[in-house]
C-alpha cells in the first residue's frame, strides 16, 4: 500500500482530514467508496478510495483539488484537480453531486470524472466520525 494512503488512513482515523467549511464550499468530512471507510490494515484485500475537500486518493493514484465551484443549485460541485499515477501527472475535472440533495451534510455522494477514456461514476458514503 502506498505511503500516502497509509498517512491519509491514519489521519482520517484520527479525524484530522475535515476541511474547514469557510475554506471550501465542499462538505466537511471524509467519504469512501467502500462501506468500511479507511482502514489501517495494510494487508486488507481492497483498500477504499478516499475523498474529502482536499482531494481523492487510492493506493496507486491521487488527485489534489485545485478549485471547487458549487453547481446544480448548491447540491453539486465542479472540481478542477491535478492527479498523478506512478510516473504521470495530468489535469482532471471531477463532478460531485449529493445523492440525497443535502449540500451541507450529505450522506452519499456521486463522483464522475472524464477519466483517461470513458467517463466513470462512483458512489461515496460518509465515513463515521473518529471518536
Amino acid at each position: 500500500m502506498g505511503v500516502l494512503l497509509r498517512s491519509v488512513c491514519a489521519a482520517a482515523t484520527a479525524g484530522l482530514l475535515s476541511a474547514s467549511a469557510a475554506a471550501s464550499p465542499f462538505p466537511d468530512g471524509l467519504f469512501s467508496n467502500q462501506a468500511g471507510c479507511p482502514t489501517t490494515d495494510i494487508h486488507a484485500e481492497s483498500q477504499p478510495t478516499l475523498l474529502n475537500a482536499r482531494g481523492m486518493e487510492a493506493i496507486e493514484w491521487n488527485c489534489e483539488f485545485v478549485e471547487i465551484r458549487q453547481v446544480y443549485d448548491g447540491i453539486g460541485w465542479l472540481i478542477d484537480a491535478v492527479c498523478n499515477e506512478p510516473g504521470e501527472y495530468y489535469p482532471q475535472q471531477i463532478v460531485v453531486v449529493a445523492d440525497d440533495g443535502d449540500s451541507k451534510s450529505p450522506g452519499r455522494l456521486r463522483v464522475s470524472d472524464g477519466g483517461q477514456g470513458a467517463p466513470s461514476s462512483s458512489h461515496f458514503h460518509r465515513c463515521p466520525e473518529a471518536g
